[in-house]
């Protein structure tokens, strides 16, 4: 594990000990996982790797997997939302793989654009979609309604 992993997981596991109050000492959540209260000091302070079987014994408490604590989320609360999307990402058809792709990749560039640009490109969006017969049109869905 790179010094970069390292720091994500002592990121990733200060803030679920911080979020979960009941497991805010190192010994407790020794306790909890079965790893030696040294070893997470170790991890926490990112002077320690951590193997797979470790992984899962920290994540374990928090109702989470070994994977879910190296991910680099801002907020690691979220991380049930990226398991989510990961599952469904793997379980799609291709076409439903890229359609994620794409989604996620227009997120990312938009959603630290201005409002005006957020609104003009959603339009754009829509009516494309209209066109392509993606979705129905809203106006339309709320006359039958």
């Amino acid at each position: 594990m790179n010094q970069a992993s390292r720091k994500i997981l002592a990121r990733n596991l200060r803030a679920l000990k911080e979020h979960d109050k009941r497991l805010w000492s190192d010994k407790e959540l020794a306790r909890r996982s079965t790893v030696s209260d040294r070893m997470i000091g170790r991890i926490l302070a990112s002077e320690s790797s951590a193997s797979v079987d470790i992984l899962d014994k920290l994540a374990k408490p928090f109702k989470l997997t070994g994977w879910q604590l190296l991910v680099n989320v801002p907020d690691i609360n979220e991380i049930s939302s990226f398991s989510e999307l990961f599952s469904n990402y793997t379980q799609a058809n291709a076409e439903g793989k890229e359609h994620i792709l794409t989604i996620a990749e227009r997120e990312a560039v938009y959603s630290t654009a201005s409002p005006g640009l957020k609104r003009a490109t959603e339009d754009i969006e829509e009516i494309a979609d209209r066109i392509t017969g993606v979705i129905p049109n809203k106006k339309k869905a709320k006359k039958t309604n």
